[in-house]
């Protein structure tokens, strides 16, 4: 494998453009309506032990990645046979993420262009930034978050006039079943998508600590991520925002200053498109790192390609319509929830297991 490694805060970085993904635009899941700020509150909190178990597997193993130390635990075909399992995952969320692109694009601004086009585009761009390597990723990832964090305060400062407070009332009227159903959703998307940043970990030095780059990413991108849900929310209205396919890009179409600034929905498809490429240059390494192992490739970038276009014909048929791509968002946290939670709790306890196994044969 390549011996390329990154910064810590190259890292903390990605991580956040990760999170932020598609929810920059689709947004957060908005079934708690008034109260879905609530329910993504919650849904940090309730991350941190999950994410916690993450960054424990990398401290376990430092200076591994993911591949590299379920084939350590469970030997070559046990390995093998998690690695595929994750390739899945890393190829289907990167499909999704391509196909929410350009249904975005195709709805709000190019819309007689044929998707497909649309998604070579964008995967030309994936592809330069994965064969160029994580220290690239990273460093376009530092510069992306600078824009996108200045984007999201130019638009809430734009849309102070649109902005009702009455909008997050009454709080809890929603329902307990609601904020809990919403709460799950968030914490399936985006935050434990962050599982795909396991692979990653070879690429750290073994003096990085990986509970310092889970946590800071997730409590910033959470912060990020609530200032965008309260400016939907309080310039939409709650029924609005739950309607709406891609609620920033509407909240953004709302905002006027005076009779000279207009159309700033344009801010909120340049935060898309940092964040969205990111997301899937993430999705495009990970499973690039898992064909590279299972078939003992010494470098990922070889097959950066050809994974490349099992994207693209994956994001073309995932979908038949836009509503279809957003009623998957409803069982998506129990078919993520084997890649999120399960595997990694069995890798995390055999780890476990055999660690100390190890320190009692020293002893």
């Amino acid at each position: 494998m390549v011996s390329e490694k990154v910064t810590s805060r190259h890292a903390i970085v990605v991580l956040i453009l990760f999170i932020f993904g598609s929810s920059v635009v689709a947004g957060v899941n908005t079934e708690a309506k008034q109260d879905s700020w609530i329910a993504l509150i919650a849904a940090v909190f309730l991350s941190i032990p999950i994410l916690l178990i993450y960054a424990r597997i990398i401290k376990l193993y430092p200076g591994l990645g993911l591949y590299e130390i379920v084939e350590k635990l469970f030997g070559k075909i046990g390995g093998k046979i998690i690695t595929l399992i994750m390739a899945w995952y890393s190829l289907h969320l990167g499909a999704i993420v391509l196909r929410n692109f350009s249904e975005y694009i195709n709805i709000t601004t190019l819309l007689n262009t044929p998707q497909i086009l649309i998604v070579i585009m964008l995967l030309l761009v994936t592809i330069y930034i994965a064969r160029s390597g994580p220290y690239i990723l990273g460093s376009w990832s530092i510069v992306g978050l600078m824009l996108i964090i200045l984007m999201v305060l130019i638009s809430v400062v734009f849309s102070f006039n649109r902005i009702d407070i009455q909008n997050i009332f009454p709080i809890m009227g929603s329902g307990f079943k609601k904020v809990t159903s919403g709460t799950i959703n968030i914490i399936s998307f985006p935050f434990a998508e962050t599982v795909l940043l396991l692979p990653f970990a070879c690429f750290l030095k073994k003096s990085d600590s990986p509970y310092k780059i889970y946590m800071y990413g997730l409590l910033f991108g959470g912060i990020i991520l609530l200032i965008i849900i309260m400016r939907n929310l309080t310039v939409l209205g709650a029924d609005m925002m739950y309607q709406s396919y891609f609620p920033s890009f509407t909240a953004a179409r709302v905002i006027e200053v005076g009779n000279f600034l207009t159309r700033v929905e344009g801010l909120i498809t340049i935060n898309f498109i940092i964040a969205g490429i990111t997301k899937i240059t993430v999705c495009l390494i990970s499973f690039a790192l898992a064909i590279a192992r299972i078939f003992s490739i010494n470098n990922y970038k070889r097959v950066v390609m050809p994974s490349a276009l099992l994207f693209l014909a994956l994001s073309t048929i995932i979908y038949n319509n836009t509503s279809e791509m957003k009623n998957f968002t409803n069982v998506y946290p129990f078919y993520a929830a084997t890649f999120q939670l399960i595997i990694p709790l069995i890798i995390w306890i055999t780890a476990e297991i055999k660690k100390k196994q190890e320190v009692a044969l020293i002893n």
